[in-house]
This record gives C-alpha cells, sequence and structure tokens, in this order.
C-alpha cells in the first residue's frame, strides 16, 4: 500500500510533486542541500503557480541517513541526471533494496543506474513547466495543472504505478500509468537535445535561429534509433500526442517561466549541467551502435565547460552554430 514517499531532489520538480503528494494524503518527506535545505526548514517550501501560492511544511533533510526506511518505502528521484549516481548509492547505504524508486528525470540513463542498487524501478516522463531559483521557493506555470508527470514499471508492478497517478491527480498533474514509459522517454530525448542549446545562447534567442544545430542533433539520434532497430515517427508522435494533454502555460507575477531546466543550472551558478546524459546519451548509443554523433559530442563540450564558467547564455546563434556545425 502506497503511504510515505520521500523526494529526493525538492527542486522544481520535486518541489510540485511533494505538494502534490502531500494533498493526496500520502506521507512526504524530501531530500535537499546547501541554502535551499535550510529555507526549507525554517520556513517551509514554497510553491508558487498561476492560481495562487502554497507553503509546504516539509520533513527535511540532507541525507538519506537522515530519516529511518521501510520496505514499503517509495522514492521520487527528482536529481539532476548528473547527481543520480552519488544520490543512489547514499539511499542503498540506509534504504531497503526492495525500496521502489521512481526516476522523475529526463534521459535514458538514470533507471540502468536504479536497477544497480534497486529491484522495484520506474520510470517517470516529466513535462512540467517548472522554475527553481530561488532557495526555498518553486513555481509551476502550468495555467490549471501542475504539470503532466506518466509513470510505469522498468522492473517493478503496475499497481504501484497506478496509485502514485491517481494520487498525482489529486494533486493538480496529469498523470497516467503507462507500461511502456520508457517510450515516451526515448521520445522526449530528442526534444531534451535542445536544452543545452537554450542554455548556451539564452531562452530569448527564437528557436529558428539554432535550427540547424538542433536538426543535426535530432538527427544523430534518430540515426542511432534505426540503428537499434527502433522506428522514431512512432515515438514522435505518440510523444506529441500525449503531450497535447499537459497544461497550457500561464504567468506568474505577470511573467512567464524564463528557461528551461539546463539553463536553470546555469543561471543558478549550480557548476554542473546534465548534457552529458542527455546529448551524451546520444554519444554513447553511437559508439555502441557505430553510428558517428559529432554534434551532439560538441555541444557536451560545451554545455561542460559553460557550467564551469558559470555562464549562462550569452553565446550568438551564429557562434554557436559555426561551433557545432562546422567542419573545417
Amino acid at each position: 500500500m502506497l503511504s510515505r514517499v520521500t523526494v529526493l531532489g525538492v527542486g522544481a520538480i520535486g518541489g510540485p510533486v511533494a505538494l502534490a503528494l502531500h494533498d493526496a494524503g500520502l506521507d512526504v518527506r524530501g531530500l535537499a542541500r546547501g541554502p535551499h535545505l535550510r529555507a526549507i526548514a525554517a520556513d517551509g517550501l514554497r510553491v508558487r503557480a498561476p492560481w495562487g501560492d502554497a507553503t509546504l511544511g516539509l520533513e527535511v533533510a540532507s541525507s538519506p541517513a537522515d530519516f529511518d526506511w521501510r520496505d514499503d518505502d517509495v522514492v521520487v528521484l527528482a536529481t539532476k541526471s548528473q547527481d543520480t549516481r552519488a544520490a543512489l548509492a547514499a539511499l542503498a547505504e540506509k534504504a531497503p533494496r526492495r525500496t521502489a524508486v521512481v526516476c522523475a528525470q529526463n534521459g535514458l540513463a538514470n533507471e540502468r543506474v536504479a536497477q544497480e542498487f534497486f529491484d522495484r524501478v520506474y520510470g517517470a516522463m516529466v513535462y512540467t513547466p517548472g522554475a527553481h531559483l530561488d532557495p526555498g521557493v518553486v513555481a509551476t506555470y502550468g495555467i490549471d495543472r501542475r504539470g503532466l508527470i506518466d509513470l510505469g514499471p522498468v522492473s517493478g508492478d503496475l499497481d504501484l504505478a497506478e496509485s502514485l497517478a491517481a494520487a498525482l491527480r489529486v494533486g493538480r498533474f496529469v498523470s497516467e500509468a503507462n507500461a511502456d514509459v520508457m517510450d515516451l522517454k526515448r521520445a522526449k530525448l530528442l526534444f531534451n537535445l535542445g536544452n543545452v542549446v537554450q542554455a548556451l545562447v539564452g531562452p530569448d534567442v527564437p528557436r529558428d535561429e539554432v535550427r540547424p544545430v538542433l536538426d543535426a542533433a535530432q538527427a544523430e539520434l534518430v540515426a542511432c534509433y534505426q540503428a537499434e532497430g527502433r522506428a522514431t515517427e512512432p515515438l514522435r508522435a505518440r510523444f506529441l500526442s500525449r503531450v497535447g494533454f499537459a497544461p497550457e502555460p500561464g504567468t506568474i507575477d505577470g511573467q512567464q517561466r524564463t528557461g528551461g531546466s539546463s539553463w536553470q543550472s546555469l543561471a543558478r551558478g549550480a557548476g554542473t549541467i546534465e548534457t552529458a546524459w542527455l546529448n551524451g546519451e546520444v554519444v554513447a548509443m553511437g559508439k555502441q551502435y557505430g553510428v558517428a554523433t559529432p554534434v551532439n559530442a560538441r555541444l557536451v563540450a560545451l554545455g561542460e565547460a559553460a557550467a564551469e564558467a558559470f555562464t549562462a547564455g550569452g553565446m550568438s546563434a551564429q557562434a554557436l552554430t559555426h561551433a557545432v556545425l562546422a567542419t573545417g
């Protein structure tokens, strides 16, 4: 029976999820770090939305060692992908191997890592216009719902996914249990390849100005999917059909959401970026199947350099296109 959920990473995704599950009557606690942890511990987690704000008094800690653990616990993993292995290793030192882990993250590698540590692993395709720039404060910009999250088992049973989806719906998410959720995540990866592009040039640059880079990055992933025997267009069509049910974006204090998750990481000065688990996934697949992936490899290098330099935006579309696509 679903009763207690620990949200590992109560940021732009994990924070609204924690509030939603709490509103559905579940016992919810969270893991955070640094100024965000201290702000939540002192004043609660403030979750902003177009229809109003809510403050969640959340039991919060910096480490799994600070909590007790039971066999029926569920963990929602909402860290950035670059933090997955360290977070799960720390969790595995204290939590039973039977603990259910839901990977509410972009990319395809998180579930594979989770299976190294835990027997019950679930994927979640998250399509939520969230933001986290200030300690203790997160936001979702969906005009009438917090976002869309579909989830399903990778190595577990569908019943738990259905229970979580029902709880998320009570908490103002669009959510379904889906046994083929990883196909939705594969399709979403096509679009997540542009996260680093936005982070490098900034959210105000029109996508048409960087379209050659986006198209070239996607073409490499399509080639990798073809090499492993996957038809890309059905994945893309199914994904676009599903996210058509996601809420329209609204405003908070008259302001729209500024940029995506990778841009927010750089703007917040996090010092890391998840590009190696998005575009880097394409590079890894290319090595496995003998597919050339120079565009995604260059985007990984540029993203990591920007993170190390604490630089968000500022690169022109022309400079990016030359850096990524020039062959001379």
